[in-house]
């Protein structure tokens, strides 16, 4: 793993940029979602509360990205998936602020309900028999099941992959403190997302975008075909909620290291602890990964390395 200074350091920032960025957003839910996802969130906001609530969080955001900039990292404030590209070709540590969304199981979801039951009666590969066995503790009778009746099996189908992804989402919501008072077991649904449905059952369940970028929503897989596949540097996504597709970005670029979240991230908080971390290696140059561990370790133990970014 090589020494890096802030120089070999890009950001890329795929959020609003400002309130234009923002209200345009807004009315365009198909490219973009995360504006949408704090009206969600928070249903007493109209338009202009949802900006009023995410200012304070651009305000951070900028001001980190202006002496990011200072120190020497590449910022791209709007970046395309053209971007990624571009830019794992070039330098050795990507830092990708991006929104994702979770999304459950709709009927038009299942593309071949036959094959797909099928596939979960006859598993070929490990994930595939993983979500087996999982249908199998969700609706024992539906694998013994020989519907003839494609559109109730899809209703069926539908119903019992739903209520698995849907647990599975709700792990990652949880904080540290929630999980650990959490008594329905969720712990068994950690890998049963919708990405590693998808993943699980390639063709038979349609590919959802879930990553947004400047110029849209983009699926797990249009995200990897645009990660250079020689790259083997270090992918930081701690500024994204990036737990339910980080383990399949590694498996299909595994020279690279990757820094995913273990719950949802706060963005002005990880921001924050990217400005420690970028800060840390203008003085020395240091691995990443060893950058990120000690201001890491540092806001667990609230000591001084990271009072400064205050």
């Amino acid at each position: 793993m090589k020494k890096v200074s802030p120089f070999d350091c890009v950001l890329l920032n795929t959020l609003p940029f400002s309130e234009k960025d923002f209200l345009e957003d807004l009315t365009n839910s198909v490219k973009h979602d995360f504006c949408a996802s704090i009206l969600r969130k928070n249903s007493a906001l109209n338009n202009d509360g949802a900006w009023i609530f995410y200012k304070p969080i651009l305000s951070v955001l900028s001001r980190i990205c202006i002496e990011a900039k200072k120190l020497g990292v590449k910022v791209i404030t709007h970046a395309v998936l053209d971007d990624l590209k571009k830019y794992s070709e070039k330098y050795e540590v990507i830092t990708l602020i991006a929104h994702s969304r979770l999304s459950g199981i709709m009927e038009k979801d299942i593309l071949n309900s036959i094959e797909l039951l099928h596939l979960l009666k006859n598993p070929k590969n490990k994930k595939q028999e993983d979500f087996s066995k999982m249908i199998e503790y969700e609706n024992p009778e539906l694998l013994k099941s020989l519907q003839n009746d494609s559109f109730k099996l899809k209703q069926i189908l539908t119903h019992t992959l739903n209520t698995i992804v849907e647990k599975s989402h709700r792990l990652y919501m949880y904080p540290p403190s929630e999980r650990l008072k959490d008594n329905n077991n969720f712990f068994h649904y950690k890998k049963f997302t919708r990405v590693n449905l998808e993943q699980a059952f390639p063709g038979l369940i349609r590919v959802f975008p879930i990553i947004e970028f400047r110029d849209n929503m983009y699926s797990i897989m249009d995200v990897i075909s645009n990660i250079d596949d020689q790259f083997s540097g270090f992918l930081d996504l701690t500024v994204c909620n990036s737990l339910t597709f980080g383990d399949t970005i590694k498996s299909y670029r595994p020279s690279c290291i990757i820094a995913i979240n273990q719950y949802q991230a706060s963005i002005d908080v990880r921001m924050v602890r990217y400005k420690a971390i970028i800060k840390m290696l203008s003085y020395q140059k240091d691995t990443y990964l060893n950058a990120l561990k000690k201001v890491h370790t540092a806001f667990l133990k609230g000591d001084s390395i990271i009072k400064w970014k205050q």
